[in-house]
């Protein structure tokens, strides 16, 4: 008998298995996101890994994005068009996600209904409304340092201007190293968060928020 169990990207899934009899009767066929990606991304992923013992691969397969000739380069297109941008992911945790966090890393622009990269301010509606001085390493106020977060509807840019600073967000957790080369960091509206000087570093932080809330 095969159960599809749909769900946060698999996690229902998982947790239904590890919860069931340990009597070999039921197997869980599962993609990477699930085994490798989720418990790390998630502080409670709502299974134990180490719950799981691994008895064979089924299936190994390569991602492909193909485009049209009306959008034969696809990054140009991507910058040059934000509103249109848009991507839908399954689950934070799944592959389509960690191939979106990746494309924001490179600067592309790219929506699941929360900030993203690039032309991602135009495409939300998003108005500036405040800039912090440049703090250094010495400067840096130790709030930054420790977890905290951005008021309900505000968002953040982190732009460094030497150097290079860890931004760390907590739930889920990821981190991303900040330099004047990279895409800025995106502080998205009551994430816990925080960063670390690698050294010596400038950087600065602008407020943004919706149209509507700037008005």
């Amino acid at each position: 008998m095969v159960e599809n169990q749909s769900g946060a990207g698999g996690r229902i899934a998982a947790r239904q298995v590890e919860q069931a009899p340990p009597d070999g009767t039921r197997l869980l066929l599962a993609k990477t996101s699930v085994m490798a990606i989720t418990p790390l991304v998630f502080s409670d992923a709502g299974y134990d890994l180490l719950g799981f013992v691994p008895v064979a691969g089924a299936a190994e397969f390569a991602a492909g994005l193909a485009t049209g000739p009306a959008t034969p380069d696809l990054t140009t297109w991507l910058r040059g068009h934000p509103a249109q941008a848009n991507l839908g992911v399954p689950a934070i945790g799944s592959l389509p996600n960690s191939d979106d966090k990746a494309a924001n890393w490179v600067g592309l622009v790219r929506r699941d209904g929360r900030l993203r990269a690039g032309g991602a301010r135009q495409s939300l509606g998003l108005h500036p409304f405040f800039s912090t001085p440049v703090f250094t390493e010495a400067t840096v106020p130790p709030g930054l340092l420790r977890s905290h977060r951005t008021a309900p509807g505000i968002w953040g840019l982190i732009r460094v201007l030497e150097g290079r600073l860890l931004y760390r967000v907590l739930d889920p957790l990821s981190e991303r190293v900040l330099d004047p080369s990279s895409a800025p960091g995106m502080v998205e509206p009551n994430v816990p968060h925080e960063v670390a000087p690698l050294g010596p570093v400038r950087f600065h932080v602008e407020f943004h928020r919706m149209a509507a809330a700037a008005a």
